[in-house]
């Protein structure tokens, strides 16, 4: 799966847009559809934390780090952003088949 399709398919999966993806704009919908596009880009393409930055508008590696690191502890600890990732893989999954 490359980049480009995980990104389209965040976008279908939370209502978002690529540009709103993209954006600065940090509403807490885009806020936590770019935290699992940043997730999913990281573990199911192995791309570099430079890569995914520029996958996303450019932003800093730094960003991208937060994003996964912050994700891997909400899926640790039962928090909102792991619940979110496994709504968005399951309406993934369900579009898939």
């Amino acid at each position: 799966m490359s980049a480009r399709d995980i990104l389209h398919a965040v976008t279908w999966a939370t209502s978002t847009t690529l540009i709103g993806l993209r954006s600065e704009r940090r509403n807490a919908s885009l806020v936590r559809a770019r935290f699992v596009a940043c997730w999913l880009l990281r573990n199911l393409t192995g791309r570099s934390y430079p890569e995914i930055a520029m996958d996303m508008g450019g932003r800093d590696h730094a960003t991208i780090m937060h994003a996964v690191r912050r994700v891997d502890v909400d899926i640790r600890t039962s928090g909102p952003l792991g619940e979110y990732l496994a709504d968005v893989i399951g309406k993934l999954t369900r579009g898939i088949e």
